[in-house]
């Protein structure tokens, strides 16, 4: 066998093992049970009523009841910044508006306490639109 043939049949080794990998990743990889609902439309649905009162481009703040350097917390983070998109979401609390996403309402008083905000308007499932106190 010459060089070239060598490598010709190397190469489309490789190309079969790879194709192998991946349908076997492609079939071992867990499913979303028949039936089962996928959660982000809801998700784009619950901050749709808060983008009525937001600018319509530009930076606001998060605050979560959830640590956003957790996986629970950075994903919650992160599809609230998909819903809201084109507006730019920066974790912190000195922006002119901030959104606050509460997984708990009940610790929400004393986080906007800590934080120096107050509510503008609540929506529903601990979502809030917040402020700087005057």
């Amino acid at each position: 066998m010459t060089l070239s043939g060598i490598r010709r049949t190397a190469a489309a080794g490789l190309v079969l093992c790879l194709a192998a990998v991946t349908s076997r990743e492609q079939l071992t990889r867990p499913r979303r049970p028949a039936g089962a609902l996928d959660p982000l439309p809801l998700i784009v649905e619950r901050y749709e009523q808060l983008q009525v009162d937001l600018p319509s481009r530009g930076v606001v703040c998060y605050l979560s009841d959830v640590d956003p350097r957790t996986e629970q917390g950075s994903a919650a983070y992160y599809l609230a910044e998909y819903s809201l998109a084109p507006l730019v979401l920066r974790i912190g609390t000195d922006c002119e508006a901030t959104v606050g996403s509460f997984a708990d309402p009940g610790k929400a008083p004393s986080l906007l306490e800590r934080n120096g905000l107050e509510a503008t308007r609540q929506y529903d499932a601990g979502l809030m639109l917040l402020r700087r106190k005057r």
